[in-house]
């Protein structure tokens, strides 16, 4: 309903385009292109008030009425959809050059109703719109589906030198003087596929912060937003939904706890397999390297970079004896993550649970019409991950009327897949970031911070795919500015435990020391990009200086992210031959607790909740480093043995 001055019209909005082609200077004809199709009362007006074209589209006073006057009249909730256009509009005979303007309202042009007609180069700029392009209209046939009940209207392309075409239910098209006085149809975009995603990527990455900060987002279970996918060569509107936002940690498959979210329509239809097989279940299914591949990469870059890993477990067919466990980026839904009831061919039930969204809508066997999906705006049947247990061929999928179904995985049925933006994990790693945050700010500001020396912060490292759960320790807060080595002066933090395992060298050499050692590679990279990045942006560089071995002469330095500890940062003033002993001190926390080459159980490393050796840098001999023994004990092995790892990082100076 638009208001003109206060007269109110009767309008009717047509959408006209929904592809896009990026190389064409004009986006008059590109993204979501709607049209004023009618008024209650057809409103007229000319496109000069002399009879010239000057200066075309871009000087016309048409196109000053629609983008102001005209403009103005539209509900202020439909106009903060419209976005701006670059417009670029033929010239008439007394002008040299097209016109590219940036407008909310535009008249289409000709070649925008019938293509292959004059102007001949108005294909190097703009294109038919798909809504005339679908009826095949043309300036001889069909053209009928371009009338809107007038016998002309205006159209922006300037023709001769004083007059612009019009559209004319009787031969197609014509041109008339500038200053008659027609009716006019304006267009505008509410968006091209690249800025419809980034608005969708905008509020899953707000979503995605909020769920991170542990803010109650379970008002927003259902919620739709739109994406466009680039796939098979063209784009494609679909939908995201916003499927659950609960955590459950007892659960063994991570696909139904967390930020999950899932396409609420079918993307296109694909096999399971090839054949009608379900051996290796999901992990080996066709349908996964499609959907993780291809439906992967069909999503917009940004919206992929919010995407985290999940833990997916699924269910087993009869020729396999157990479930199989994956990781991935996508994943299809398994049969309780949709329905109430664990089924009793599917195996790995028990390892997930119902959706929020569905359990909300009580989608069960008997009440499941709200698990329908739709392809191409019709009810269709869409795969499951889960295999049956009861069959060797036959996967799980869903029909057209919402009910589950087993189906041999060689049909052809609905891809509708669902992935995680946010997890218990980050929301973990999230309160340990702020709880860095605040000490180090106490810290800067020169607040005591004695008491504080072996508190604890969990964090949770994503290696290989699987988070872990790790403790972060504070085990330092004197600052000495007469050390060498930086390792333990300032706001160290310190791995609790072992992280993993790793050999110093492959081979039993410590010649270049840490510095040239293959774990000081590893650890300030694999495990360095580990850490959350938010952490990660916390961790300040610290000279190390670290002994050298009888094949080396002098000690070595390196500026570090992470570095393992030396023999004396650990148990003090007991190993005075380490060569790198005076350049550094024995760390507050073992300090405190009177740890030493005498008294060192406070100083037993754990892997898995079992004692372990643990490497430090220090090098010593030929082919020797430090390690801290089961027990606590500080001892020397070759540097090609696989110890644990538990590396220091500082937070300030």
């Amino acid at each position: 309903m638009l208001n003109e001055v206060y007269d109110y019209h009767l309008s009717t909005i047509r959408v006209m385009n929904t592809s896009n082609n990026s190389s064409l200077s004009s986006q008059s004809a590109n993204g979501l292109v709607l049209e004023f199709i009618d008024f209650d009362n057809n409103l007229a007006y000319l496109m000069n008030e002399t009879d010239t074209n000057s200066g075309g589209w871009e000087d016309s006073e048409m196109r000053s009425y629609l983008n102001e006057t005209f403009y103005s009249y539209i509900p202020d909730d439909i106009r903060s959809l419209i976005i701006n256009t670059t417009v670029v509009s033929e010239r008439g005979s007394s002008d040299s050059s097209n016109f590219t303007t940036v407008d909310k309202l535009y008249l289409p042009s000709l070649y925008e109703l019938y293509p292959s007609i004059y102007p001949a180069n108005a294909t190097a700029y703009t294109r038919q719109f798909d809504y005339y392009s679908n009826k095949s209209v043309t300036s001889t046939t069909n053209y009928s589906e371009a009338d809107l009940d007038v016998s002309y209207y205006w159209l922006r392309t300037a023709v001769l030198s004083n007059s612009f075409y019009t559209f004319s239910s009787s031969s197609a098209y014509g041109s008339h003087y500038a200053s008659t006085e027609y009716p006019f149809f304006p267009v505008f975009r509410i968006g091209s596929y690249e800025e419809q995603n980034n608005k969708t990527y905008k509020e899953l990455l707000s979503l995605k912060t909020a769920y991170t900060e542990s803010k109650d987002l379970s008002n927003y279970i259902g919620e739709e937003l739109p994406i466009y996918l680039f796939l098979d060569g063209e784009y494609k509107l679909n939908h995201l939904r916003i499927a659950n936002t609960s955590i459950d940690t007892t659960i063994t498959s991570q696909t139904a706890s967390g930020l999950v979210i899932e396409f609420s329509d079918i993307i296109t239809n694909h096999k399971m397999n090839s054949t009608s097989t379900n051996v290796g279940g999901w992990e080996d299914s066709e349908m996964r390297t499609y959907v993780n591949n291809d439906i992967y990469n069909a999503i917009p870059d940004d919206i992929r970079s919010l995407i985290i890993d999940t833990t997916v477990l699924s269910g087993h067919g009869s020729s396999d004896s157990s479930n199989f466990t994956t990781i991935d980026k996508l994943y299809l839904l398994a049969t309780h993550e949709i329905y109430s009831n664990t089924l009793s061919y599917d195996s790995g039930a028990s390892s997930t649970r119902q959706l929020d969204y569905y359990s909300n809508l009580n989608v069960s066997n008997s009440n499941y019409s709200n698990a329908i999906k739709n392809y191409n705006g019709s009810a269709a049947n869409y795969w499951l991950r889960s295999a049956c247990t009861d069959y060797a061929t036959n996967f799980s999928d869903v029909t057209s009327a919402g009910l589950y179904n087993r189906s041999l995985a060689v049909d052809s049925f609905g891809v509708s897949p669902a992935f995680r933006i946010a997890s218990y994990e980050d929301r973990v790693n999230y309160n340990t970031y702020k709880s860095l945050v605040s000490l180090t700010n106490s810290y800067n500001f020169g607040r005591n911070l004695t008491n504080n020396i072996g508190d604890e912060y969990p964090i949770y490292l994503n290696i290989d795919g699987e988070y872990k759960l790790n403790t972060l320790r504070v085990s330092n807060v004197t600052r000495d500015n007469t050390l060498t080595s930086k390792t333990a002066s300032g706001l160290v933090i310190e791995f609790k435990e072992l992280i993993g395992r790793h050999s110093i060298n492959t081979t039993d050499t410590n010649i270049g020391g840490w510095k040239d050692s293959e774990v000081r590679t590893y650890i300030n990279t694999d495990i360095y990009n580990a850490i959350p990045e938010n952490i990660r942006s916390l961790i300040i560089n610290t000279t190390v200086v670290s002994s050298y071995g009888s094949n080396d002469s002098s000690n070595f330095t390196t500026t570090d992210k992470l570095y393992l500890l030396s023999t004396r940062e650990v148990y003090g003033d007991g190993i005075t031959t380490e060569t790198a002993y005076s350049v550094t001190r024995q760390l507050d926390y073992y300090n405190s607790l009177s740890v030493s080459i005498t008294s060192y159980t406070a100083a037993i490393k754990t892997y898995n909740g079992s004692a372990s050796y643990s490497w430090l840098r220090s090098a010593n001999g030929s082919y020797y480093f430090y390690y801290i023994s089961t027990n606590g004990s500080c001892t020397l092995n070759g540097a090609h043995a696989e110890y644990g790892i538990s590396p220091a990082f500082r937070l300030a100076n």
